[in-house]
């Protein structure tokens, strides 16, 4: 009698339920406990540190920079911010009388800012006054491209993000073609990926009941087999929204690496190390030499605290 006899007639039904079950394992558990693992450990190496200086960027890159590696949301938080830069760099000047913010110009001139900085600017510069911030965050915008004849039009959050995009795009930050580039890497783990969980969920379980009976049968492993393969099939497009859901995790979490080029690819840790040494700076986790250096950190970071979503404006 074979192994598979010995266990009851082949049910199909059974071989369904431990590739699932492998799917499961491997996409809704250890996968995003691995990255939940990697994020307590880069932590937790911060948390021990005694700060005796200021934590600093591998590169330039301004609040809203930051944030859109790591979650690529922008809406008013990350204009705010990008205000609040302007205003640590004395670009502009934020007034806050009885929790009303108002904005004006300030005593510094800068033509490097980038494109999306002018986009708020320009809302601005022109007033005799201050103005409501809402005026500024809120509305529609339309901005001319100087190389070319094209316009940007809509609403002052989508023409901001398509220059933010559009400006990481040209600093070599980003990769120019993401679309592609994404869908490969649905393909590889939502697609390729869970075949081989499937496959290898049942094919290894049944493969050792076959080897601890004693008895090969290999017509009924190709079943089992083929059976993993069906399950797989029919799990294809929940899979892929699946992964979908874990990139965006992971991204949060980690940093969407695929979004980068290769030259900035390797400073991923660095920008994580520094976006994780600004919350814990304005969560109050960390233990500074001195309180002069604790209020130099909170007032430089601040922008960045904004624009990732740690602090409210």
């Amino acid at each position: 009698m074979s192994v598979f006899a010995s266990i009851v007639a082949y049910d199909r039904g059974s071989d369904w339920r431990l590739a699932l079950v492998g799917l499961a394992i491997v996409f809704v558990v250890a996968y995003p406990l691995y990255i939940l693992y990697l994020r307590y450990t880069h932590t937790l190496g911060i948390r021990r540190q005694l700060v005796t200086s200021m934590y600093t960027l591998p590169v330039i890159m301004t609040p809203v920079e930051l944030a859109y590696i790591f979650s690529a949301k922008v809406k008013n938080p990350q204009l705010y911010a990008t205000l609040y830069d302007l205003a640590n760099k004395s670009v502009l000047i934020l007034h806050n009388k009885h929790g009303i913010v108002t904005v004006e110009t300030g005593p510094k001139v800068d033509d490097k800012l980038h494109p999306y900085e002018k986009l708020l600017l320009t809302e601005v510069q022109y007033k005799t006054h201050a103005i409501s911030i809402r005026k500024v965050l809120e509305g529609t915008s339309k901005y001319d491209l100087a190389d070319s004849k094209q316009s940007i039009r809509g609403s002052r959050q989508y023409v901001f993000w398509w220059l933010l995009r559009d400006t990481l795009r040209r600093r070599g930050i980003i990769e120019k073609n993401l679309s592609k580039r994404y869908a490969m890497l649905l393909f590889n783990y939502g697609v390729l990926g869970s075949l081989a969980v499937c496959v290898t969920s049942v094919g290894v379980i049944r493969f050792s009941q076959i080897v601890s009976a004693g008895e090969v049968n290999i017509n009924r492993l190709m079943m089992s087999i083929g059976a993993s393969i069906s399950i797989w099939f029919i799990m294809i497009v929940p899979m892929v929204f699946i992964t979908f859901g874990l990139f965006k995790f992971r991204g949060r979490m980690l940093g969407r690496d695929w979004i980068l080029t290769k030259k900035y690819r390797r400073y991923l840790g660095q920008l994580d190390a520094f976006r994780e040494f600004v919350r814990m700076t304005h969560k109050g986790q960390l233990k500074f030499e001195s309180k002069e250096l604790y209020k130099e950190a909170m007032a430089n970071t601040r922008p960045y605290a904004i624009a990732c979503g740690y602090i409210k404006e």
